[in-house]
């Protein structure tokens, strides 16, 4: 950091860029020059959004310097569903303008986004990507109902089901809103202002709609919450801006590391096929990744369908029920282009084909599964062959690997970097050809509050043993140290009254009394000294206890 924090950054920056000309970077810089917002995205990344970015996840919960400064992932899932980074960011602050920004520096839009219940990050989204779903976290959710509706959570254990059936388990909207209205009023909360709110929001968190949308089977923040946990351990809030970069690489490659120990494991092992017979099974097994066992678990499962209903005509028509279940599942199968669709859109949302499907597929004598509904994604090989992203330059994920194609050459550095006059140092060299050269980052204010938050229903059963506060503690052992003064000063008092002193006048009358020769003397002067320090003692200790008021 010798050369200052712009510089430090600047350089960092440079040295990614001498690597790999592919790495990204761009910074949002306010009207005084200072640097606001950042953003960051090696090669791999970038690779890894154009084959998985179709839907992912964006949170800012991680702070990670004492400024508070908020750190933005944006993470997906990968074809062995391992967590996958597509990009970083230091924001300044979250409002509508940095995240219009920040979304603007994704050129292909993904399909679904999660998010938190951010009123600006929903604005942004609507301006940046309007044929983007916006759908939001159900963790977050849950939290806020522990603020809103702790009464319910903490006397009502049958109101959690409820309400949670009510994000998860209905599939038709007829039923989702039954079941909605008859939780309003079993629970009497139909005026209740966070879930008047929040049914506002239904089309963004209620399983009966967000299933029309891609979503690879994300529902939580688990992949934030996991990708913040390995953070922590790698983070902390003196690093400077060089360190932080270098130890966020750290973790980015441990999340690589994983893929690579999935994609080895793949390679060495045959999966497990429970029906060894099925056709079916044995062309999916060598084509998906070993969570083909999700796929395995969809044929498994057709033992326990039943036609109920068929229409054949033109287009066929079948009316699925489950044994032992309620509920019907409506599939339509167009013979002439070979198209199949489910009402529970398992294939749309998740990438595989339903049991619904496949039992159509059983009656129609389908013994594999056309190609179209093998989704490239969940390939063993959907890295395979194409380097390119989704400007149409072709990427080089790693200049060292000795198997990269030199002659794909990629022209983002002519975006980020302009030509400059000779310089000695090729790094400052391209440290000092950006375009515009920051005065400084910018400096984020914190406004803390000096009153405590409220505490909520569940740290308030959590209450701390009686004695045990810090204001306790303090005033326990001023009362131990008074004690301990009070029996030493008795102690000296029983000495001195055992040699024939046995008040403080005549103790105080014989040092006066006697010569400094005199042994007598000398003895009632050193006890006199010694009472009057206990005495003291005991009296400055009373003192400073009610001094500190307690």
């Amino acid at each position: 950091m010798e050369h200052g924090v712009v510089a430090s950054l600047g350089r960092y920056f440079s040295r990614q860029l001498k690597e790999n000309p592919s790495y990204y970077f761009a910074t949002q810089l306010d009207c005084e020059e200072l640097i606001t917002n950042i953003f960051w995205a090696d090669a791999r990344m970038i690779i890894d959004y154009s084959h998985f970015g179709d839907v992912i996840t964006f949170d800012t919960t991680y702070s990670t310097n004492r400024d508070a400064r908020p750190l933005g992932v944006f993470l997906g899932l990968n074809h062995h569903r391992e967590t996958v980074v597509f990009g970083g960011t230091l924001l300044y602050d979250e409002t509508i303008e940095s995240f219009v920004w920040l979304e603007a520096m994704f050129e292909k839009k993904p399909i679904t986004i999660f998010t938190d219940q951010d009123t600006a990050m929903s604005t942004a989204i609507k301006i940046v990507m309007p044929k983007t779903y916006h759908a939001l976290y159900s963790w977050y959710m849950w939290q806020n109902a522990e603020k809103h509706l702790g009464h319910l959570l903490k006397n009502e254990s049958q109101f959690n089901v409820d309400f949670l059936a009510c994000i998860y388990e209905y599939d038709g909207e007829d039923e989702f809103l039954t079941a909605w209205n008859e939780m309003l009023d079993k629970y009497n909360v139909c005026e209740n202002k966070w879930l008047v709110d929040l049914f506002k929001l239904k089309e963004k968190w209620a399983q009966a709609y967000v299933k029309r949308t891609f979503t690879v089977g994300m529902k939580t923040t688990q992949l934030s919450e996991s990708f913040n946990v390995n953070l922590k351990d790698f983070l902390c809030t003196d690093l400077n801006i060089v360190e932080f970069f270098t130890h966020f690489e750290t973790v980015v490659n441990q999340k690589r590391d994983k893929e690579l120990e999935a994609k080895y494991n793949s390679r060495q092992k045959f999966p497990r096929l429970k029906l060894k017979s099925s056709p079916m099974l044995n062309q999916v097994a060598t084509v998906y990744t070993p969570k083909f066992d999700l796929f395995q678990t969809e044929v498994e499962e057709i033992m326990a369908l039943s036609i109920l209903e068929r229409n054949v005509s033109q287009t066929h028509s079948y009316v699925i029920g489950v044994f032992n279940q309620n509920g019907k599942y409506e599939v339509m199968w167009n013979p002439l282009d070979e198209t199949l669709s489910c009402s529970c859109r398992k294939f749309e949302s998740f990438g595989i084909l339903c049991r619904h499907g496949l039992r159509v597929f059983d009656v129609l004598d389908i013994k594999l599964i056309p190609n179209r509904y093998i989704m490239k994604m969940w390939r063993r090989d959907v890295k395979d062959g194409s380097g390119k992203n989704c400007t149409t330059h072709n990427i080089k994920p790693d200049t060292r690997l000795e198997y990269v194609d030199w002659n794909c050459k990629a022209n983002v550095e002519e975006d980020i970097i302009r030509p400059s006059t000779d310089f000695p140092d090729k790094e400052d060299q391209l440290c000092a050809s950006i375009m515009i050269v920051p005065k400084g980052i910018k400096k984020r204010e914190i406004y803390r509050n000096k009153k405590r938050r409220t505490k909520s229903w569940i740290e308030k059963m959590l209450k701390p043993k009686e004695g045990t506060s810090k204001k306790q503690t303090k005033k326990r052992k001023m009362q131990e140290e008074i004690y301990a003064h009070d029996v030493m000063a008795q102690k000296k008092t029983k000495d001195i009254s055992s040699g024939n002193i046995t008040s403080f006048t005549q103790l105080l009358m014989s040092a006066s009394t006697s010569s400094p020769s005199h042994q007598g003397g000398s003895s009632a002067r050193v006890a006199l000294a010694s009472h009057l320090e206990s005495i003291s003692s005991v009296v400055g200790s009373n003192d400073k206890i009610n001094g500190a008021g307690v």
